[in-house]
């Protein structure tokens, strides 16, 4: 059988499951939310790999009762290593502050994230496409306009048909975006943020079950922020790059007319099978 038949076996027990928890989540209303975006992602998810590795995982762990244990999990996660995303190598945490400590001893690289042309040109939508919500994206998404099915952060040659029935589920979210269940105020990255910080400082009893949320919150957090303060030292550095001076006083930056001025967002995910690629602390790539 396969996975979407099988999901629509299981609809019953994840609804039940969904509503019976001890977290605030657990209430009808939650569920079948849970439930019809559940919908939404198995049905446009493309299961040909995944199905050939679950297959192949359930052939060298015959019993099923080790169908439910980690090792299966694991196994599997193994097998579908090649459809993780093909991420730049960004630096991260400390690395990423002694770098960012060095670009502040710029007097210039100061003057322009302190400037109000730089808060301005930030939360532009026009001039700055990662100041743009989930919900711009999805309301504006087209299946018959290339530049639209594209997000900003991607390489310009990234399948995105590999993984998912790309405009089947870009469409399908749409329909959530008046419901209030896609975000129309955080910017892309803020709003993983959002998604993830209320996760972790709640009460063990208040935890919702689940790696993502348990485990992987505080992670996804601090990858989000760094990729944000990334784009922030790619923006300022364009941003110099337009002025056309190697120093610039306050004074300078706030006289410069910006209004032409558009960002081009770094690449940090990049087509599968590509070699890592390392990136500097604009996401700019830098040899190895």
């Amino acid at each position: 059988s396969t996975i979407e038949e099988n999901w629509s076996r299981q609809r019953d027990i994840f609804f039940q499951y969904n509503i019976r928890g001890p977290f605030p989540e657990s209430n009808r209303v939650a569920a079948e939310k849970k439930l019809a975006r559940k919908d939404d992602e198995v049905f446009s998810t493309r299961w040909d790999e995944s199905e050939k590795a679950i297959k192949q995982v359930m052939r060298e762990m015959p019993h099923p009762k080790l169908w439910k244990t980690d090792a299966f999990y694991h196994r599997y996660r193994y097998l579908t290593a090649n459809l993780e995303h093909n991420w730049g190598r960004v630096p991260i945490g400390a690395k990423q502050d002694k770098l960012f400590n060095e670009w502040v001893s710029d007097d210039t690289n100061v003057a322009i994230i302190n400037s109000k042309a730089f808060q301005t040109v930030k939360a532009s939508k026009v001039q700055n496409p990662m100041a743009q919500t989930w919900g711009d994206f999805y309301s504006a998404f087209d299946p018959d306009v290339p530049a639209s099915r594209k997000l900003p952060w991607y390489h310009a040659d990234f399948d995105y048909d590999r993984r998912h029935k790309w405009d089947e589920k870009c469409m399908r979210e749409k329909k959530w975006i008046q419901t209030g269940d896609v975000d129309v105020k955080n910017a892309f990255f803020d709003s993983f943020v959002a998604q993830y910080e209320q996760h972790i400082n709640r009460t063990d009893t208040l935890k919702t079950q689940g790696v993502d949320t348990r485990y992987v919150a505080p992670r996804m957090v601090q990858l989000y922020r760094a990729l944000n303060k990334t784009m922030d030292v790619a923006l300022a550095n364009q941003m110099k790059a337009f002025l056309g001076k190697k120093s610039a006083s306050s004074a300078d930056v706030e006289a410069a007319d910006f209004s032409k001025f558009r960002f081009q967002p770094p690449t940090l995910i990049f087509p599968d099978g590509e070699a890592p690629t390392k990136l500097g602390l604009d996401g700019t790539q830098v040899s190895a």
